[in-house]
């Protein structure tokens, strides 16, 4: 017996160290692609419902600043701006109903609340019965972003968050998330460093749109002209001015990337900072 207690209390021990999985709405910023893997040029809020695998209906208002380009026209908004998530509940909503479920409506609805200093997003969506799946696909809002361009965040409105079960019973009331709410200069792919993924999701903008004969949008690295003040190089004070036409993606912004990193590292004293590409190397 002595044995088996002695066993027993690092395995209790670990077992409280191992943290429990809240039941909340999360958010993650990420750069939009294609299905072929090309950039859009956009970001989309990627809405999830974690530990909750009860969770039939979900409701919130996502608020981002007004600096940022929410795509929506206030007919066809669930279209353009939010695209339903893998878990949301579809129905037939055909004339003459069919066996193709590939036709089916997705259950989330999207309404546009414009203001100042943020436009809203309110959704509401029926979520599908899977109780095993903890982690639950509500809906992707895209928005457009050249560089960085407010140190506002991105957030929920208070008191908006809901979700419930198949009964209405609330399981939570949290929302939270996952990336950074406001980038630093620099930090396209939202995860609150400026590093070498940043600079890879760049260089794969500056391409397409190099390659899409300096047509496309590529809005999320279009970083110059800075309008901070001169001699503001600050990566978490700098921000885009978003009035340069026509909107290229050139050396110009290269640059500014390449300031930023720079800066960047030098705030970085735990850990080996990764060294910025060379100017004169593009």
């Amino acid at each position: 017996m002595i044995r088996l207690r002695g066993l027993l209390v690092p395995v209790l021990l670990l077992a409280l160290a191992i943290p429990v999985c809240a039941q909340q709405v999360k958010v993650s910023v990420q750069p939009d692609r294609t299905g072929t893997g090309t950039l859009t040029g956009d970001y989309y809020a990627k809405v999830t419902v974690e530990g909750a695998g009860t969770a039939r209906q979900v409701v919130f208002r996502l608020n981002f600043p007004a600096a940022y380009g929410l795509n929506q026209n206030p007919s066809d908004i669930q279209i353009v701006a939010v695209r339903p998530g893998a878990d949301v509940m579809s129905i037939d909503a055909n004339d003459t109903p069919t066996a193709d479920p590939s036709d089916d409506t997705p259950v989330v609805f999207a309404e546009a609340v414009s203001g100042s200093p943020t436009n809203g997003v309110w959704i509401v969506a029926l979520m599908k019965d899977e109780a095993a799946k903890t982690t639950k696909h509500v809906c992707d809002i895209v928005f457009t972003s050249r560089g960085r361009a407010t140190k506002d965040p991105v957030a929920f409105e208070a008191g908006s968050v809901s979700v419930k079960d198949a009964s209405l019973a609330v399981l939570s009331n949290q929302g939270v998330f996952g990336t950074s709410q406001v980038p630093l200069f620099g930090d396209v792919n939202w995860d609150s460093k400026v590093n070498a993924l940043d600079f890879a999701v760049f260089v794969q903008a500056w391409r397409e749109y190099n390659q899409s004969g300096f047509t496309a949008d590529k809005a999320l690295a279009d970083l110059a002209p800075r309008s901070t003040a001169s001699g503001v190089i600050d990566p978490a004070e700098m921000l885009s001015s978003q009035t340069a036409t026509p909107k290229a993606i050139n050396a110009l912004d290269f640059t500014d990337f390449v300031l930023s990193w720079r800066e960047y590292n030098k705030t970085q004293t735990t850990a080996a900072p990764q060294t910025a590409p060379k100017e004169e190397s593009q």
